[in-house]
């Protein structure tokens, strides 16, 4: 949970599907510094997820061939993981979209709950039903 409020992108999914109604906040992801190519992977986003492990496994081949020391491995992990934690929630976000799930309202809260409650108050009837978790 945040300490602080945090801008909310609501997707309510597809009109003539039962996907789930999802939030996405504009902040850094955490769950994806720490664990990228997991996070990529549940989030749905393969192209992402699979290039992640590609440069992991390509790292981890370097350093125990001795190409690249481990220091210098360890900060290019580095380097992709903050890459993750800073984009990943826009490259969900562009999913979805891509996913004909659009952005239908934006919500300032502190925490998802209060994002679906605050967008779905000031989105229109049918949009308000679709947003419903």
């Amino acid at each position: 949970m945040a300490l602080t409020p945090t801008l909310f992108t609501l997707h309510p999914g597809a009109a003539d599907s039962n996907a789930t109604p999802q939030v996405v906040a504009y902040r850094f992801s955490w769950a994806g510094f720490w664990l990228a190519p997991f996070w990529l992977f549940a989030q749905r986003l393969w192209f992402a997820a699979v290039a992640v492990t590609a440069v992991a496994m390509a790292l981890g081949l370097a350093v125990r061939s001795g190409a690249l020391s481990g220091g210098a491995g360890a900060s290019a992990w580095l380097l992709v993981a903050i890459l993750v934690g800073l984009e990943g929630r826009e490259w969900l976000r562009r999913a979805l979209i891509r996913r004909r799930a659009p952005i239908a309202g934006l919500a300032y809260a502190y925490d998802e709950a209060d994002a679906f409650a605050s967008a779905a108050f000031h989105l229109g009837g049918e949009d308000a039903e679709r947003a419903a978790p």
